[in-house]
């Protein structure tokens, strides 16, 4: 996208909330801000890249290797369990081309190797290796190319939250007065509580995304 045409969009985006802003009080909102293109894309960056968002519950990964894919925005995460206990979210897509390394909505995998140059990833993100890394990498480092994790990860009765603000406030900090009410409905005993079933899925979402691209 080009500067002028990206100065062009921000401009109507701030035009809308402008109007949106004047006309709340009386219950006016500007029809052309539902199913917005641009609209979306602002939320994508001023939300939910600076949010904390709900991913996943601990006792969906109960086990070393248990993993869920969620989305933060229009990305796809994987919320995984590694081999010491803790906790991951990592982006879905390998390091080297972009592809996505899982492409199941849970599991158990010690491992996620990429189907386009088998680049394969541990479930703390690690980059373990490549078929022929040594000659087609050359001096490359491991260390240097894992999958992308969220820029903080937290969770609170058992609720695992992840922001993509490395600059975000702390989990405790944003969540605030709701804290009360999640440990009133989420810590009603010392067991916690506990997910049954998969999430249901938000087919409409998933729509939105895909024709927003």
């Amino acid at each position: 996208m080009n500067a002028s045409v990206r100065e062009s969009n921000d401009s109507y985006v701030e035009r809308l909330m402008h109007e949106l802003a004047e006309g709340i009080d009386a219950g006016r909102v500007p029809a052309s801000i539902f199913g917005n293109e641009w609209v979306y894309r602002e939320e994508l960056r001023r939300i939910f890249g600076r949010c904390w968002v709900y991913l996943a519950h601990t006792s969906e990964i109960p086990n070393a290797g248990d993993f869920v894919t969620r989305k933060i925005g229009g990305d796809d995460f994987i919320v995984t369990r590694d081999e010491n206990g803790e906790i991951h979210a990592l982006l879905n897509a390998c390091k080297h081309r972009g592809v996505q390394v899982c492409r199941a909505d849970r599991g158990n995998a010690l491992q996620f190797k990429c189907m386009y140059h088998g680049w394969t990833y541990g479930p703390d993100g690690r980059l373990l290796g490549a078929p022929l890394w040594k000659y087609s990498a050359g001096s490359m480092s491991k260390a240097d190319n894992g999958l992308v994790h969220a820029a903080q990860i937290d969770s609170h009765q058992g609720l695992i939250f992840a922001t993509l603000d490395p600059s975000a406030p702390s989990l405790k900090e944003y969540l605030g007065g709701m804290a009360w009410y999640i440990d009133l409905v989420f810590g009603l005993n010392q067991h916690g509580m506990e997910i049954v079933g998969p999430p249901q899925a938000r087919r409409g979402a998933r729509q939105l995304e895909i024709a927003c691209g």
